[in-house]
C-alpha cells in the first residue's frame, strides 16, 4: 500500500495456516503499527487461523492494509484411471488432491502409466500433511471357448468354432 506521504506498508507471512497451527506476520514500510482488531503495536504478530488482521500504520493518511489467510487443509488423495488390462494395453492412472505425489514405482507426476497387474500405491503431501492409497491392477484373460464335433474318426473333418477373444492362433 501506498499512502498519499508516499510510506509503502507490506505485510508479510504465510496465506496458508494448517489447523492448530500458527504464523507470523510482519509489517514493513512504516515507523509504527496497530494490528486490529487486538490492537497489538509491534511490528510482527503470531496469529492463527481463522483469521483476518487489519494494520493501521500511523504514519500513513490512508493507514489500512489488509490481510486475510485461507484455512490449510490436509490432502484427500483419490486415483482415476482403468484398474484392468486387456491383454498388451496400457493404463493411466491419475492421482489428485495434493500438491506433491510419489508413487510406488517412484514416478513424481500425477499421472502415470501401467503395463503390468498389480499393486500401485501413491504418497501426496501438501503444506497440512500426507495421505496415501492404493489401486490394484489386473488383467483380464479371455475365457475362449472351443465348439464343435470334438471327437472324430480318423480322415472325417471336424468343425470347431472358437469364441471369446478378438483373434484366434491355431495348431494341430
Amino acid at each position: 500500500m501506498t499512502t498519499a506521504t508516499g510510506v509503502t506498508v507490506t505485510i508479510t507471512g504465510n496465506l496458508v495456516v494448517c489447523p492448530g497451527q500458527t504464523t507470523v506476520l510482519t509489517a514493513n514500510g512504516a515507523t509504527s503499527y496497530v494490528w486490529l482488531p487486538n490492537g497489538e503495536t509491534t511490528q510482527s504478530i503470531t496469529v492463527e487461523f481463522p483469521v483476518y488482521m487489519v494494520l493501521r500504520a500511523p504514519a500513513a493518511v490512508e493507514p489500512r492494509k489488509r490481510w486475510s489467510g485461507g484455512p490449510g487443509v490436509a490432502p484427500a488423495v483419490s486415483i482415476a484411471g482403468d484398474t484392468e488390462l486387456c491383454g498388451p494395453e496400457t493404463t493411466e492412472l491419475t492421482a489428485s488432491g495434493a500438491d506433491t505425489y510419489v508413487w510406488v514405482t517412484n514416478e513424481t507426476t500425477p499421472a502415470f502409466t501401467v503395463s503390468a497387474a498389480g499393486t500401485y500405491s501413491v504418497i501426496v503431501t501438501n503444506a497440512c500433511g500426507n495421505d496415501t492409497t492404493s489401486v490394484d491392477v489386473s488383467v483380464a484373460e479371455p475365457t475362449v471357448s472351443i465348439t464343435g464335433n470334438l471327437t472324430s474318426c480318423i480322415g472325417q473333418p471336424a468343425i470347431l468354432t472358437a469364441s471369446g477373444a478378438d483373434s484366434y492362433l491355431w495348431s494341430t
